[in-house]
């Protein structure tokens, strides 16, 4: 398996662009988690 290295500002923009980590970001990620537990387990 290839390790990826990556730094600060590659995270920052991953969450900032990817739809998951928006909603990982937003105030109501404890929501969103919350309600798919259920479909996870």
């Amino acid at each position: 398996m290839q390790r990826i290295a990556m730094n600060h500002d590659d995270l920052q923009t991953l969450r900032r662009s990817h739809p998951a980590g928006r909603l990982l970001g937003a105030d109501s990620a404890p929501l969103v988690a919350g309600s798919l537990q259920p479909l996870l387990y």
